[in-house]
């Protein structure tokens, strides 16, 4: 019958994981460096996350979002695989670090709704989103924007270069600055 029965001494109850929850970089990784990868593993580690995806989004993507000028999607990916592979040799996480190419695949504009959709079902909740803040302000005036933010937190990252729309200080308690 059952053939994986384990023995454990009375009383023992399993031990609560203490790293919980996705973090998601959800960017075009244009210029992606080291130093931000870096950046992002550090703020992953600090806060005890079970794993970080990063998602480059297709140049389609981008264009509808508003960023014209970009590399094609190959590029920038091996851009952040060789960035991932030198901040690698210089910090081991103690948490699952993986690149989504579900958006290469499809090669075409992929709404950002449909991505977190794809994202939220494939990994462990709670979920955390790192955009920068060009990104973040355009999703912010969605008409699916209020019922996403109530789903998962938002990571505004640097640079701080857009005002985010009004609608964010309604939802300021589920988004947060990137320090």
């Amino acid at each position: 019958m059952a053939k994986n029965n384990i023995q454990v001494p009375f009383g023992y109850e399993v031990p609560a994981d203490a790293a919980k929850g996705t973090l998601i970089v959800y960017d075009d990784f244009t210029d992606v460096r080291q130093a931000e990868v870096l950046e992002v593993l550090r703020f992953a580690g600090e806060r005890a996350f079970a794993g970080v995806v990063f998602y480059p989004i297709h140049e389609e993507t981008a264009r509808r979002m508003g960023n014209r000028d970009l590399a094609p999607y190959y590029r920038r990916l091996e851009g952040l695989q060789q960035a991932l592979e030198e901040a690698e040799g210089q910090a081991s996480p103690p948490f699952r670090v993986a690149v989504d190419q579900w958006e290469g695949k499809r090669k075409k504009y992929t709404p950002v709704e449909t991505a977190m959709d794809f994202l939220t079902e494939k990994h462990k909740a709670p979920f955390f989103v790192w955009m920068r803040s060009e990104y973040a302000a355009k999703w912010a005036e969605y008409a699916s924007f209020p019922l996403w933010i109530r789903k998962l937190r938002l990571v505004v990252a640097p640079p701080y270069s857009v005002a985010l729309p009004a609608i964010m200080k309604e939802y300021e308690s589920r988004w947060e600055y990137m320090r």
